[in-house]
């Protein structure tokens, strides 16, 4: 968390004193860029789990938990190549980046539930995992000057990236009975953000900057381990958004 709120605070200020620069043109930012970030993300999204009895979605019985918080976060690392146009103060531009993510979390719950007549008293637990192995974005960018050397943009398009989701659920009583699942997908979905970057010469520029992303959901069907034709599977269906702070330098060919 603290990892989190530092990130932020860095990211912020770079933005900030962009935005604090006194106005003036003077500066050109058209042309071609490419460069380099890293930065921290952490997914908000929530994880639902439930049975499909003949592919009816049924909720689980109490205490057993149907809605889980994952929370994935961690570092991500990656490059970035754009074209910028500029017409007097304003600066348009496309902008495509890839990076290596970090971002894995895992939730998991445990206890006894009774259900079933006679009344059965079973053990439960579960455990969900989520990870982003790679993010990636095409762009576009509106920005304005801000002093002689700043400008700050709003930027949003396309994201795609690579998830992988597990689901486990056991329930023990006089057997054992467990549902797994398992998915790997590439997932296309949208971005949208905003930063502030700052010239340091002629060709070199660092920047700070904001992105919520979001891939959509992901269904994992988890069979009856043993049995997998069994009609009462499980399905817990992953969110994959999130939220992403990065600082970054570019270097501009003229």
């Amino acid at each position: 968390m603290v990892g989190k709120q530092l990130f932020g605070a860095v990211c912020g200020s770079v933005i900030m004193s962009c935005a604090g620069a006194m106005p003036a043109h003077a500066t050109d930012w058209s042309g071609f860029y490419a460069g380099f970030h890293a930065g921290y993300g952490v997914s908000t999204g929530s994880t639902a789990m439930d049975f499909l009895i003949s592919g009816v979605p049924t909720p689980m019985t109490p205490p057993v938990p149907g809605a889980y918080t994952i929370g994935p976060d961690g570092f991500l690392a990656g490059g970035q190549a754009g074209f910028n146009f500029q017409h007097e103060g304003f600066v348009f531009g496309i902008e495509a980046d890839i990076s290596y993510s970090g971002l894995e979390g895992s939730a998991s719950a445990a206890g006894s539930v009774t259900s079933g007549g006679p009344p059965v008293t079973s053990q439960f637990f579960s455990l969900l995992t989520q990870q982003v192995d790679w993010l990636a974005t095409v762009r576009a960018r509106v920005g304005h000057e801000i002093g002689e050397t700043a400008l700050i943009y709003i930027t949003g398009g396309l994201a795609m990236g690579e998830v992988a989701d597990y689901s486990l659920m056991s329930f023990t009583s006089v057997g054992t009975s467990t549902y797994i699942g398992w998915a790997r997908d590439t997932k296309t979905g949208w971005t949208i953000g905003a930063g502030g970057e700052m010239q340091l010469s002629e060709r070199v520029s660092v920047r700070g900057e904001y992105l919520f992303y979001d891939l959509g959901d992901t269904t994992v069907i988890g069979p009856l381990v043993g049995n997998p034709l069994n009609p009462t599977p499980t399905r817990t269906i992953f969110d994959h958004s999130g939220h992403i702070a990065r600082l970054g330098v570019n270097f501009r060919f003229k």
